[in-house]
């Protein structure tokens, strides 16, 4: 496995990189990611693991977490605007943009939103809409 980099971006946004290769994938991580910073989890070369099982070889990554803690009006607009902003300056046009669970409806809107920033899109373990209980859960 290829050393591992952790950090905030923007001074706001936790990272984790890792993997190695020509191609560039940018993957935003699911809801748990809103609670507990991804650079600051106990073992951050476990998720690092988990993306480069995922990826195709050759592929190089920076998973994205959410500001935290996440402010009071932080809806998918300005979550997409940050990560939109961090994307641009630190990947330009990534080959692969992956949404994991939460990271899903973040990747979609991104994907609506920022074309330009996209080169393929994947979505994984997510849903099109959050159910009555889900949006309840997001709402605490």
């Amino acid at each position: 496995m290829s050393p591992v980099e952790t950090g905030l971006l923007a001074g706001k946004i936790p990272y984790i990189r890792g993997g190695a290769g020509p191609r560039h994938a940018v993957v935003f991580f699911g809801g748990n990611a809103l609670f507990k910073r991804l650079d600051k989890s106990s073992d951050p070369r476990r998720y690092a693991r988990q993306i480069a099982r995922i990826l195709p070889e050759g592929f190089h990554f920076m998973v994205l977490g959410y500001e935290e803690p996440p402010p009071d009006d932080y809806t998918l607009d300005p979550v997409v605007r940050d990560l939109a902003d961090v994307v641009r300056s630190e990947a330009g046009r990534p080959d692969l943009v992956v949404g994991i669970s939460f990271g899903g409806f973040v990747a979609l809107r991104f994907a609506a939103s920022h074309p330009e920033l996209v080169g393929c899109l994947v979505l994984l373990v997510s849903g099109h809409r959050f159910s009555e209980q889900g949006w309840a859960a997001m709402k605490r």
